[in-house]
C-alpha cells in the first residue's frame, strides 16, 4: 500500500508549474506528446519537449542579445529585437529591464498547429525568468 506522502511526492515530480499575473508555465511528465504548457493572459498552448527546447534556447539567446544592446543605449531608448529559429519567431520590445515578449510558432504543414502569444511588461520578465529557472531545474533533474 502506498502512503499519501509517497503519492504526493510522485505527483509533485510529475508536474512542475510556475505561474504569475498574466502567465503560466508547466511541465507535466504524465503527458507524453505535449508535456509543456505555456500561457499568457487569455491563452495557453501545449508544446512537445522538442518545441520547448527550441523556444527556450531562442528566448534565452534573444534575452542575452537584448541585454547587450541595452548596455549600449541610454536608459530612455526603446528598441525592438527579433529573431527566428526552427519554427519560432520571437520579439523583445522595450528598454532596459522593461520589455514585452511576442512569440509565433508556424505550423509546418497540414494539420500542424500554429499560434502567436504576447506577454506585456512586466509579465514578460517574470515569464522569461520562470522559463530559465524551469529549464535549469529540468536539465539538472532529467539531464
Amino acid at each position: 500500500m502506498t502512503s499519501k506522502i509517497s503519492q504526493i511526492y510522485c505527483l509533485v515530480n510529475l508536474l512542475i508549474e510556475e505561474k504569475g499575473i498574466g502567465w503560466r508555465l508547466a511541465i507535466d511528465h504524465s503527458k507524453k506528446k505535449f508535456p509543456v504548457v505555456i500561457g499568457g493572459e487569455c491563452i495557453s498552448v501545449q508544446l512537445s519537449l522538442v518545441e520547448w527546447a527550441s523556444l527556450a534556447k531562442l528566448i534565452f539567446d534573444l534575452r542575452e542579445k537584448f541585454q547587450e544592446y541595452t548596455n549600449n543605449f541610454s536608459s530612455d531608448e526603446a528598441f525592438i529585437l527579433e529573431s527566428e529559429r526552427d519554427s519560432w519567431w520571437s520579439c523583445f520590445e522595450g528598454a532596459n529591464d522593461s520589455w514585452s515578449l511576442k512569440i509565433r510558432f508556424a505550423g509546418d504543414g497540414l494539420g500542424e498547429r500554429g499560434f502567436e502569444m504576447y506577454w506585456p511588461i512586466p509579465s514578460a520578465q517574470d515569464f522569461v525568468s520562470a522559463m530559465r529557472i524551469m529549464w535549469d531545474s529540468y536539465h539538472k533533474t532529467y539531464g
